[in-house]
Parts: C-alpha cells; sequence; structure tokens
C-alpha cells in the first residue's frame, strides 16, 4: 500500500469517542479499563464480554459476535507513562490474521494533550482489509497537528508463532523492534527519527497505553469466523525517574 494511501485510511479510521466508564480487569500487575460502547476506530461495538485474563495471567482478546452483533475488544490504562520501553509479548501465529483483523499495541493520546492525529505512537498488526499488504505497522502522530506523520510497513520474514513488538520512546526517537525470543536478533528494526522534519516532532508528553483487537471498517471477519488473540504480557521500563503509570 502507497503511503499516502494508508495514512488516509488511518486517518479515517482513528475517530474519536468518549470511552464509557467499564469493567477493570488487572493485567500484568495494572489496572485496566476495559472498553463498552460503539465508535471508532471501525467504527466497531466494543463489548467488555470479548476481554479476559486467564488463570496464567495471559490477557485474551476477541473478535466475535455478541447477540447477533459483531463486536470487538479494547483495554487501556488510564495512568499515562512517558519516556521508556514498551514491550508487547503476543503468543501465537499472528501472521494469521484474517484481513479484516487489527491487532493494535500503541499509546493513545487525550484530549488535555492533543487531538486525535497527534501524540500516538502505534503497532499495527492488519492487512487493512486487502490480503497482500505488509501486515506489520509502525506509525508515530507527532506532538502538534501537521500534514503526515513517521510510518513504515514490513512482511514478517518467516512464519511466526511467538513474538514480542516492542518500541522505545525518547524526547528524540521512536525505535521500533519485533523479535521471537528476547536474547534474539530482532527481525523487523526502524527508528524514527524526525530531527530533519521540525512538523513531525515526537510526542513529548506521557500517554496511556492502549491495547485493542478489531474489524477494520466495522467488517466481519472474511472467513465469517472469530478470532482471538493472547497477549502473554506487556512490560514497561521508563527512562530516568519512574513517570504516572508505574512499571512492570
Amino acid at each position: 500500500m502507497k503511503l499516502g494511501s494508508l495514512l488516509l485510511v488511518l486517518t479515517s479510521v482513528f475517530m474519536t469517542t468518549a470511552f464509557c466508564q467499564a469493567d477493570t480487569v488487572k493485567f500484568d500487575g495494572l489496572d485496566w479499563q476495559v472498553r463498552q460502547d460503539f465508535g471508532g476506530p471501525g467504527p466497531n461495538h466494543w463489548s467488555k464480554s470479548l476481554v479476559r485474563v486467564d488463570k496464567r495471567g495471559r490477557l485474551h482478546l476477541r473478535v466475535d459476535k455478541v447477540d447477533g452483533v459483531w463486536c470487538s475488544a479494547e483495554l487501556y490504562l488510564t495512568k499515562p507513562m512517558g519516556f521508556g520501553l514498551y514491550t508487547f509479548h503476543v503468543e501465537g501465529p499472528i501472521d494469521h490474521l484474517d484481513k479484516n483483523i487489527v491487532l493494535g499495541l500503541f499509546n493513545y493520546t487525550t484530549p488535555d494533550i492533543g487531538p486525535d492525529g497527534t501524540n500516538e505512537i502505534d503497532i499495527e498488526l492488519a492487512h487493512w482489509g486487502v490480503q497482500k499488504y505488509p501486515p506489520v505497522n509502525f506509525t508515530v502522530y507527532p506532538s502538534i497537528v501537521r500534514p503526515g506523520s513517521g510510518h513504515k510497513e514490513f512482511v514478517y520474514p518467516a512464519p511466526i508463532s511467538n513474538s514480542y513488538f516492542a518500541f522505545e520512546w525518547s524526547a528524540t526517537a521512536v525505535a521500533f523492534r519485533a523479535y521471537s525470543k528476547p536474547a534474539e536478533k530482532p527481525y523487523i528494526t526502524w527508528a524514527f527519527l524526525p530531527k530533519n522534519e521540525p512538523t513531525l516532532r515526537v510526542p513529548q508528553k506521557p500517554i496511556p497505553v492502549h491495547i485493542n483487537f478489531w474489524l477494520f471498517r466495522g467488517r466481519a471477519p472474511s472467513d465469517g469466523k472469530p478470532e482471538e488473540v493472547i497477549i502473554d504480557s506487556f512490560k514497561f521500563t521508563p527512562h530516568g525517574p519512574p513517570v504516572a503509570g508505574g512499571a512492570n
């Protein structure tokens, strides 16, 4: 997919909506709000029934029908986190997601920090409705409202059964990587370094972490089947003094 086309798609799907207060779940020692409403991205119906933590402490998210309606899953931290290393361990064959399903691992702005399309750092695993599109997407939306964003897309180098996806956020850069085991060399790396792009400044203020599993443009899975993803862990290692939200 060409960058201009993809950015148009991303702009269209990230529609803001007021999050309803809902249940919380404890995952990796942190309290997460579970979303229960209708709205973007997608837009989607979001159901708290599609979020659970199992006895081993793993997070399960599903795309499935609830009362006959296709629904998606999202949870988020209410306390923001700042500069540091964010790591998400995803279990299973994540490279086999349906073309209409998106797994998002990201930091997202709040109204007091900036509007939608700013202050956002995304890892999105998605084909955006077209199977041939590269499924690993890294994006950084700048700290102020300006046209454009930093974006790079990749294909998996081999079948994936276990993955770590991470981004390291500092005042001047965001470095992304994906790897199969902690001691192994990353199979994907990319750094957003906007030192020569003053309109694409790295976000500077702490923002909350979100994890979501959703239907692109609200479309049902192309095969008509529910799907589940398992997040084994989320780790945050702050840079410098601890920031709001704590570390795991």
